[in-house]
């Protein structure tokens, strides 16, 4: 049976969105359809007793696969009415994409070790504690833009914390580069190191690379001289 996963929903609500609002003049009749289209399709993913959304279902959308819960899904979600917000203004989707990332933020944080948990149970119970440079890299991207649309420091803190927190725990301090994947105290899972490419689109998503250089003891962070030093060969 063929599996459907919710991973690339946001870019199929996207590229509906983009049509929508391709056209200033049509803008007020192409605010509704994108989003009355997500709300049917995301129906059957919603846990609604549990809050978030599952991972997988049938190819007939009448069963659920994989009642997990994934870091990525739930904040590729909260992108998809980032975008929404970006393309038509609507201030519905710019309180949906902040609802929806502070609850990203609140179940998946690791508050002891820093980072976010890949993946949890139904009913929230952790599954894999896994740190993956991937996922942070997708929770990133999502915070940075709901700070574009909202201008909340909260979420640019949180930005910066995740870069400070990729610098300190994922940087090879013997051969240099960036792992893949750490256990849940930042231990490296193997040898493999990430490509580069995956950290330049972590790093420069909307400038923050350049910012984290220019802005360091105006966030109040932190970051040393040595870490910027990486951040800035990285670039």
């Amino acid at each position: 049976m063929k599996i459907i996963k919710v991973v690339p929903i946001p870019l199929v609500v996207i590229f509906l969105v983009s049509l929508g609002c391709s056209s200033p003049k049509k803008e007020k009749k192409a605010q509704s359809k994108p989003m009355q289209f997500m709300e049917r399709l995301l129906d059957g993913y919603r846990d609604e007793v549990n809050g978030g959304i599952y991972h997988a279902l049938s190819e007939d959308w009448s069963t659920i696969t994989d009642s997990s819960k994934y870091c990525e899904d739930q904040f590729l979600l909260a992108r998809t009415f980032v975008f929404q917000n970006m393309m038509t203004g609507n201030p519905a989707s710019r309180d949906k994409a902040r609802e929806l990332t502070d609850f990203a933020i609140e179940k998946f944080e690791d508050r002891v070790n820093g980072g976010f948990y890949k993946k949890f149970t139904k009913d929230w119970k952790i599954a894999d504690k896994e740190k993956n440079l991937h996922v942070l890299s997708n929770a990133f991207g999502t915070i940075m833009h709901l700070y574009e649309i909202t201008f909340d420091d909260y979420y640019l803190l949180k930005c910066f914390d995740l870069l400070d927190l990729v610098l300190d725990k994922c940087w090879d301090k013997t051969h240099g580069g960036f792992f893949e994947s750490y256990s849940e105290n930042w231990t490296p899972k193997g040898d493999t190191k990430n490509l580069v490419h995956r950290w330049k689109s972590f790093c420069t998503s909307r400038g923050l690379g350049k910012m984290a250089l220019i802005h360091p003891m105006q966030r109040g962070q932190n970051t040393t001289s040595k870490n910027r030093l990486k951040l800035q060969i990285s670039l």
